[in-house]
């Protein structure tokens, strides 16, 4: 891989790197636009730049999967048939068949079937105590988008492992291991089985559910074909949990860290939604996504040759300080800044409406947290992680099992 040996370098594959990430990122930032992995990828480090790319017509995104060592297989294969791997005018036409079960209005009436699951999954954390984080910030996004689809509660463990084993796919270092390797794809098909037997009943029972909807959508006289259905069920699966599961926790530690925030949403419940903005600036779920350009390109003085994927440092751009005053404070009531957290331009997260429902109402403190155990205290030991979470949290008793960055897929799933 070609790259500029002068630029700063982010040493991602060594640990310590993780508690101090924002620190890394903001001596980068002090002296280039744009920084290396100790990998080899070149990552845009201001928000400006990684805006601009992300909607420029001079990039497309790439290969995803290839950037973590794989080529070929059932996993590969299922990726790059889902609208993720797509450029205009694929992507355009999947974008359109399938945008319509994620607008608000079809969503509006999730609110409260939301709230109800927050809730349920609170239950057992009164009896207890305390808040398991983990299994909190598991449960929600499983249930949330199992019932979206119109999948009976009682299915929900069917899926909810094999959509863990499609993430290790997205993860450094799956591709040395042929045990791992398989177990992924085995994943894939399973999953693939699954959603086909769902497909089969929704056509005998359709329902107010998006899998009814995504049967009946139309692009004037084109429809999905039935393997673009299957696939993009499977994404949905694994989408709609897996980030999610990411961002929950640390919307949780925020408010817990910073509780006169969180009095301005009790305060103000209509906050919630400038929350989730600041919440996913502050701490993305999501370290970068990729895009390469179509041509050779010299971009603010960094020449970025064709086809070379270029990383959009999503957790650098929320934390820069050009244009953004104040970059490293938690607040809530920033109001002007646009996130990018979700992606930007083509590709802008297809199921951007849902995650907000999910992390408004985990925003929200109206919900018995505190009574739950979920104070500062609990909440902080269970994501004590430096300034970047890196990975997903575990115990409120203390227990933190760091996971090796990949990019997530939910920021890159339209």
């Amino acid at each position: 891989m070609s790259v500029d040996v002068d630029l700063p370098v982010i040493p991602l594959g060594e640990e310590s790197t993780w508690q101090t990430l924002q620190e890394h990122l903001a001596k980068a930032r002090a002296v280039s636009r744009f920084a290396r992995t100790d990998s080899g990828l070149v990552f845009a480090l201001r928000h400006a730049d990684v805006d601009a790319i992300l909607r420029s017509d001079e990039f497309e995104f790439g290969d995803l999967i290839a950037s973590f060592g794989r080529y070929d297989g059932v996993f590969y294969d299922w990726w790059h048939r889902t609208i993720s791997s797509f450029n205009p005018p694929q992507h355009t036409r999947l974008r359109r068949l399938l945008g319509g079960a994620f607008t608000p209005k079809r969503l509006k009436p999730q609110r409260q079937a939301i709230t109800d699951i927050v809730n349920e999954a609170l239950d057992p954390c009164l009896e207890k105590g305390y808040v398991e984080a983990k299994d909190f910030a598991h449960v929600i996004p499983l249930r949330v988008m199992g019932d979206v689809l119109g999948i009976p509660r009682e299915q929900h463990a069917l899926y909810e492992d094999l959509t863990q084993m499609v993430a290790m796919g997205f993860q450094n270092g799956t591709a040395e291991d042929p045990e791992l390797v398989k177990s992924v794809d085995d994943a894939v098909i399973k999953l693939g089985e699954y959603s086909r037997t769902v497909i089969e009943e929704k056509r005998r029972n359709p329902g107010p559910d998006l899998i009814t909807a995504m049967l009946e959508e139309r692009d004037g006289v084109e429809r999905l074909t039935e393997q673009e259905l299957l696939d993009h069920i499977i994404f949905m699966l694994f989408a709609g949990h897996d980030t999610t599961k990411s961002a929950l926790p640390i919307a949780m530690m925020l408010l817990a860290k910073y509780p006169d925030q969180t009095e301005l949403i009790r305060q103000n419940p209509d906050l919630a939604k400038d929350a989730v903005d600041e919440i996913t600036r502050f701490e993305p779920a999501v370290l970068f996504t990729t895009r390469q350009p179509i041509t050779d390109i010299v971009w603010k003085g960094q020449f970025l040759p064709k086809g070379i994927p270029v990383g959009q440092c999503l957790v650098s751009a929320g934390r820069d300080e050009e244009g953004m005053p104040d970059a490293d404070t938690f607040n809530i009531q920033r109001g002007v800044y646009r996130p990018i957290s979700f992606g930007s331009g083509t590709h802008f997260c297809l199921g951007v409406n849902l995650a907000r429902l999910e992390l408004e109402e985990a925003a929200d403190p109206r919900h018995p947290y505190e009574q739950a155990g979920a104070g500062e205290r609990a909440a902080v030991d269970a994501i004590q992680v430096g300034s970047w979470h890196q990975g997903a949290a575990h115990s409120a008793r203390g227990t933190l099992r760091t996971i090796a960055c990949r990019e997530r897929m939910t920021h890159s799933c339209g």
